[in-house]
């Protein structure tokens, strides 16, 4: 690796804490907990896959999957109208996942298993952009801390999606986890924007 492939991984490494600083200065809000839990769980994630897991971390990384898309599930349980059908989006998922990290997508990179999570995510993200647009929440969306939160996760699951997708069928050779690392740092920008708006309002 050279040196701007290790200032790309540092960088997406170390983001949340901007999320996380700005979180510590304010008064919590139940909805958003969740999507900071979120943050913290990444953060750690990515600090343990680097310096304390040795060896093959795949086991650690298929764990790290189920806990992200339930952590979301969840958050977009808590902000979405008619919502009853999340529980069984997660539960049906969870139990996908499982099985194709056991069975099918053991000791590697569990790319499908991981891109459909992005796929569901991308989903829930146009949903809830279609809430605000039909129940004209703000007239400033701009103004709106779940909005910046959305665009973030939308903009990270959406790079994620190709960088999976591309990286084991099509571009296997060319260095593609670095829209990843970027798409990161950009969640965890439009994160910390939407926590700041929150400290407006």
């Amino acid at each position: 690796m050279n040196n701007w492939d290790y200032i790309f991984i540092y960088s997406s490494v170390f983001s949340p804490l901007i999320p996380i600083g700005i979180y510590l200065t304010q008064k919590h809000n139940d909805r958003f907990r969740v999507i900071m839990l979120f943050v913290l769980v990444s953060f750690a994630s990515d600090l343990l896959s680097i310096y304390v897991v040795k060896g093959s971390n795949y086991l650690f990384l298929h764990a790290y999957g189920l806990v992200e898309a339930m952590l979301l599930f969840l958050f977009f349980y808590k902000v979405l109208e008619n919502r009853r059908w999340i529980p069984f989006l997660a539960v049906c998922y969870g139990i996908y996942y499982t099985i194709n990290s056991l069975l099918f997508e053991m000791g590697m990179f569990n790319t499908i298993g991981r891109s459909i999570e992005c796929l569901l995510i991308i989903f829930l993200c146009l949903r809830l952009f279609y809430q605000f647009f039909h129940n004209e929440e703000d007239l400033f969306l701009e103004k709106s801390p779940l909005f910046w939160i959305t665009v973030g996760l939308l903009t990270y699951f959406s790079g994620a999606f190709l960088t999976f997708v591309f990286s084991r069928y099509i571009l296997v050779d060319e260095p593609l986890w670095i829209l990843h690392n970027i798409s990161n740092v950009l969640k965890n920008t439009f994160i910390a924007i939407g926590l700041w708006k929150m400290t407006l309002k």
